[in-house]
């Protein structure tokens, strides 16, 4: 379990916690990422959060088990824990997210706060999938690792899949489809004998 700033890896700009701290009442919050039976944490309301062995012992339980529910309520010494799912299924990174809160004393989640909670869990999932795919396509597009066109017939070849056209790897990198439409000249080019 990583649990400073400097051990995290790739850091998520997730700017919603402090609002969702201020909704229900928590005194800390945090994003987890999970994979291969370790958590690794990506975003904190804070500066610094050292996680010793049983919050990390509780966390990667929470984690390897919210399939049997997006939202568990756990005790941890005389607080609560809230750990959320944050991912359906794994992320395009191949990993999981789980919000954390920790909140003052024992509590319980009356239906305004679990409304909350499931509004917070899409939020957070579309933010979370946004800034990956967004993290991904400016890997790809890292000096050196462009991909290179075709001068024929204009496909893309990426290291990934070979050539391919373009809107294909557009949507493999963003996870978005392109509209189509014809252009004025080429209409004309096409279609002017019809005009």
């Amino acid at each position: 379990m990583h649990g400073s700033i400097s051990e995290t890896g790739t850091w998520l700009e997730l700017h919603v916690l402090q609002t969702a701290c201020g909704l229900l009442g928590g005194k800390n919050a945090w994003v987890m990422r999970y994979s291969n039976d370790s958590c690794q944490m990506v975003n904190l309301l804070g500066s610094y959060m050292e996680i010793g062995a049983s919050l990390s012992a509780l966390l990667l339980h929470a984690a390897q088990n919210l399939d049997q529910g997006p939202v568990r309520m756990m005790r941890w010494n005389d607080d609560t824990l809230m750990c959320a799912s944050l991912s359906v299924q794994s992320e395009s990174d191949g990993c999981t997210y789980m919000l954390c809160m920790l909140f003052t004393g024992q509590i319980m989640l009356n239906e305004r706060s679990a409304g909350i909670v499931d509004g917070l869990r899409c939020c957070m999932h579309g933010l979370i999938s946004q800034q990956l795919s967004k993290q991904r396509l400016e890997a790809i597009l890292a000096p050196g690792l462009q991909p290179v066109a075709c001068a024929g017939c204009r496909r893309m070849h990426t290291p990934d899949h070979g050539w391919m056209h373009w809107d294909d790897w557009r949507f493999l990198t963003t996870g978005r489809g392109s509209s189509h439409t014809i252009c004025e000249k080429c209409a004309l080019a096409i279609y002017g004998e019809v005009e």
